[in-house]
């Protein structure tokens, strides 16, 4: 299931490119955003999160045709990178495609990551961080538990049927030198200490 508001339909055809003028407005806002940061000695890094239509456009209706072939992210990367600006982008898309295969990195019927698809993308960021701060470490362990059933998905709530529409989740245990946590859905909830 996705998300089909009328700016996500725009996204999924890249139907409302950006313009020389926004591209510019983008370029100009994020190095306000950076120099600041940087005027007091951090590093500022833009982390993108991939809808799931971009990541699984197999399962989009045929119908769905892309009006141009560049979406609004690749239009930002392009435009960065053409102009050797010094903005930080990590957008973990690749490394998502390529986990496809280990199983759902996005909820059927939620537009978020599943516990393995934000795995990936912690991985991703992690690795790139390391580049910049040889320091850093990556020693998080993760382990991947008993699938269990979860209903409380935006989409499914969004229709009205979160009583009605199931899914399977597979929560994780992230353990690092430092501390140990239970991912699952109930650790979400405000009202219940894991």
């Amino acid at each position: 299931m996705f998300l089909s508001s009328n700016d996500n339909y725009q996204d999924l055809t890249n139907a409302h490119p950006f313009s020389q003028t926004e591209l510019e407005t983008i370029n100009r806002n994020l190095h306000k955003v950076n120099n600041y940061y940087g005027q007091q000695n951090i590093k500022f890094y833009l982390v993108v999160a991939p809808n799931s239509s971009s990541i699984y456009p197999e399962y989009l209706p045929p119908y769905l045709k892309k009006i141009n072939p560049q979406s609004r992210l690749q239009q930002i990367e392009a435009y960065l990178g053409k102009h050797q600006t010094n903005i930080k982008l990590i957008n973990p898309s690749n490394e998502l495609i390529a986990a496809k295969p280990t199983g759902d990195l996005y909820y059927r019927l939620d537009t978020h990551w599943t516990y393995r698809g934000s795995a990936v993308a912690y991985r991703y960021i992690m690795k790139r961080l390391i580049q910049d701060f040889p320091q850093l470490s990556d020693q998080t362990k993760i382990e991947y538990q008993s699938p269990v059933i979860s209903n409380h998905r935006d989409l499914a709530i969004l229709i009205g049927l979160s009583n009605f529409l199931t899914e399977l989740e597979t929560p994780i245990k992230i353990s690092s030198p430092i501390t140990t946590q239970l991912l699952t859905p109930e650790c979400l909830s405000p009202y219940i200490q894991c």
